[in-house]
């Protein structure tokens, strides 16, 4: 079951939710503080989310969300900020958390969700339950 972290509760999850973050992101050492202060002002504020699953006390699975507006298409959804796993997934365990998110995503007023990844077995379960590949994310560095 993923628990969704109320804002005010993020300071006692933050160490464990950076980590998350920064790893699921493949942040730079030297763009880390940044990148730590502007997630934390975003989910003090609201603007993002924190869904965990835990093992009793300890933390097992993060994710962070957000839910965005795509005005071309007049679409809302709940989009996947960063996914990770202190352990190995068990594909039993996607059905209740995609409940979940379902949940919140209705509740929000979402038409789909989405994300970004380039990992593999996230893609696997994401196309197991019913996702679609949309469209692939190129990028020219000058």
């Amino acid at each position: 079951m993923l628990v969704k972290i109320p804002a005010v509760q993020i300071p006692a999850f933050w160490e464990v939710i950076k980590f998350s973050a920064v790893n699921a992101d493949q942040i730079a050492v030297d763009k880390i503080p940044s990148y730590s202060i502007q997630l934390l002002q975003d989910l003090l504020s609201d603007k993002k989310s924190c869904l965990i699953a835990q093992e009793g006390t300890k933390v097992h699975f993060v994710l962070i969300i957000d839910i965005r507006y795509d005005s071309l298409r007049d679409q809302k959804f709940l989009f996947f900020d960063n996914v990770y796993s202190f352990k190995s997934q068990d594909l039993d365990n996607w059905p209740i958390y995609l409940a979940d998110i379902l949940t919140i995503a209705k509740e929000a007023g979402c038409n789909a969700l989405m994300g970004n990844t380039k990992i593999q077995s996230l893609i696997d379960i994401f196309m197991k339950y019913g996702g679609i590949h949309v469209t692939n994310q190129y990028a020219y560095y000058l």
